[in-house]
């Protein structure tokens, strides 16, 4: 990724991992003390990470993983089966575009109302982290998903008056209005699978999609949580009976 494609920010939180299922065989006949079971927490991981290729996984712009939402929604409702948004966050992503479209209305443009509640609507994508290239804590994230180029060209040619209403990145603003190829090469992703809407044709993405599912080696996909970070001792527990049995 070059240096003008990192326009976006925003810190990590939360980070995916395979983590194998323990048979009764590895298991020890004793029960484990605390450190024992941090130790062996962190093997699995280190392990998952080693053994298992790397595979695709939804996740939310705030890193958690996707849901089905309690309630219908009305506005992104292809993703009310399974997705990031709830309710409210619906709502307020309506609300947004309606502005929109009074603006759009006002100035005498083409409103341009497909394309542009699709890619607001992909913040409620299970894929949304990926979209907007969240995932890594050490680029900026984007303003708007990642576009294929194909469909990003159809939006430049159609739509990109549309972009100062969706985004105040002013490299990206500045482009549009110069060279096309330039502009969707900033916008797409380097993974074809993730950007919009080859995401929502790719078999491998799409399948199983809200299911909890394991591989032929018998490793579930399992989303973790980050709880603590720059830890210097984290298998250190300073506990009673270990006191003890010290002394």
């Amino acid at each position: 990724m070059t240096s003008k494609q990192k326009y976006a920010i925003r810190t990590g939180g939360a980070v995916c991992a395979l983590l194998r299922t323990a048979t009764s065989r590895n298991c020890p006949k004793q029960p484990l003390g605390a450190p024992e079971i941090i130790i062996f927490f962190f093997i699995s991981v280190m392990l998952s990470f080693t053994v298992q290729p790397a595979s695709a996984h939804p996740q939310c712009l705030d890193f958690a993983p996707p849901f089905k939402p309690q309630w219908h929604l009305e506005f992104c409702s292809q993703y009310e089966d399974f997705g990031c948004c709830d309710q409210r966050t619906d709502n307020v992503i309506a609300e947004r575009y309606w502005d929109i479209i009074e603006l759009l209305e006002a100035a005498g443009y083409d409103l341009c109302e497909d394309m542009l509640k699709e890619i607001m609507c992909q913040e409620c994508s299970p894929y949304a982290a990926h979209l907007y290239d969240a995932e890594d804590p050490y680029t900026p994230v984007r303003d708007l998903p990642g576009l294929c180029f194909g469909y990003c060209s159809e939006f430049h040619s159609k739509c990109r008056h549309v972009l100062k209403y969706l985004t105040e990145n002013q490299l990206l603003l500045d482009t549009s209005g110069r060279d096309m190829t330039t502009f969707c090469s900033l916008i797409d992703l380097s993974d074809q699978d993730y950007c919009y809407p080859n995401v929502l044709k790719s078999t491998d993405l799409n399948s199983n999609l809200g299911q909890v599912v394991e591989d032929p080696r018998g490793c579930l996909q399992v989303c973790l949580t980050e709880v603590a970070n720059n830890l210097r001792n984290p298998v250190f527990c300073d506990s009673p009976d270990l006191t003890m049995q010290k002394s």
